[in-house]
C-alpha cells in the first residue's frame, strides 16, 4: 500500500537524494563546486577536511550545506561565530556523509547556532569507522532533530 503521508515520502525521497549525490561530494570537496548559502558557509580545505564559518543569516534564510568526505571518512570543523539558520528555506541546515568515519567539531568557546527546517544536524557515516559530533552551541531542529546520526558500519543504508 503506498505511503499516504506526503512529508514522509518527501523525507525518504530527500535522504534517497542525498545518498545519490555521493559523488558529487567528491568533486565539491575537490573545490570544484560549492553550497550557495545567504550567510554561513562550509568549504574544503584539504581532502574531505570541511571548515563552516559566517554568521547565520538573520532571517532564516540559509540553504543547506551538503557535506560529503566522497567516499572517504569526513570531518568537519566550525569557526568561531559560525551560525547557520534555515528555518525560513527548509531541510536539514546541515547534511553530512562520511565512508568511514565521520566529525563534526564544534568546540570554540561561544560555540554555533545551528537550526534547521527539518534537522539541524543530518549525520550519516557508512562502511564501519566512527561517527562523532561534539558542540558547544545549539542545534535545533524545527520540524524534526537537533541532531539526526546514524552510524551503518554493514554499508549504505
Amino acid at each position: 500500500m503506498p505511503n499516504s503521508n506526503p512529508l514522509a515520502s518527501l523525507r525518504v525521497l530527500r535522504r534517497h537524494l542525498a545518498l545519490g549525490t555521493a559523488a558529487a561530494g567528491l568533486v565539491w570537496a575537490a573545490g570544484v563546486g560549492g553550497n550557495e548559502a545567504a550567510a554561513g558557509t562550509c568549504t574544503p580545505l584539504v581532502g574531505a577536511d570541511i571548515e563552516c564559518s559566517g554568521a547565520a543569516d538573520a532571517g532564516g534564510n540559509d540553504m543547506t550545506q551538503v557535506l560529503s568526505g566522497g567516499g572517504v571518512p569526513v570531518s568537519v570543523t566550525t569557526a568561531d561565530g559560525f551560525g547557520i539558520d534555515t528555518s525560513n528555506d527548509g531541510g536539514d541546515a546541515l547534511t553530512i556523509t562520511g565512508d568511514g568515519g565521520l566529525t563534526f567539531d564544534d568546540t570554540n568557546a561561544a560555540g554555533s547556532a545551528i537550526t534547521g527546517a527539518e534537522d539541524g544536524i543530518d549525520a550519516t557515516n557508512s562502511g564501519g569507522g566512527a561517527l562523532s559530533i561534539t558542540t558547544n552551541g545549539t542545534v535545533t531542529g524545527v520540524a524534526s532533530d537537533g541532531i539526526f546520526a546514524r552510524n551503518n558500519t554493514g554499508g549504505p543504508p
